[in-house]
């Protein structure tokens, strides 16, 4: 029988549609985002090319209520396609620690980021990222670095 494993990061927070970095903060979803969010469960059956077949599936997503929110609404959306699916969270999925950086906008992050990084470097956001080079970072005060959050991901992939 075959398994598919879907991580499920979240749609757009509040902390999103204010410009915050949210990190490891407890955000709920933008309120306009919840009906939205109903519509990703049909796109992932036609992305992945599910259907009500012996297949498991399983919705995989942290403990941030934003992420169990989107996860909880796919996972529905695959019942309800009668598509045998399963949810679980996992607190190690957790997004990475910013440190002094979580709540701040990136406005605010700017002069911090500054003293962190190489004089010319462009911290306008692009089309690749609204929060550019903050999580390249591995010296952000107080932040997860890049080898603990390494540690975590690796010990849900292999359990």
């Amino acid at each position: 029988m075959a398994k598919k494993i879907l991580l499920v990061r979240h749609a757009l927070s509040g902390g999103n549609s204010e410009g915050r970095i949210q990190g490891q903060t407890n955000t709920k979803l933008q309120q306009g985002y919840k009906t939205s969010v109903d519509k990703l469960a049909d796109m992932v059956i036609e992305a992945e090319h599910l259907a009500p077949q012996p297949t498991d599936v399983y919705v995989v997503c942290s403990n941030l209520d934003r992420a169990y929110y989107t996860a909880e609404r796919i996972l529905r959306g695959l019942t309800d396609s009668k598509i045998q699916a399963e949810l679980r969270r996992y607190p190690l999925l957790t997004e990475r620690g910013a440190g002094i950086l979580e709540g701040k906008t990136y406005s605010e992050a700017i002069p911090i980021l500054q003293r962190l990084l190489p004089t010319d470097t462009d911290l306008q956001p692009n089309a690749r990222s609204i929060y550019p080079h903050l999580y390249a970072l591995n010296n952000i005060p107080e932040g997860e670095k890049h080898e603990v959050l390494g540690e975590r991901l690796q010990e849900v992939l292999i359990e």
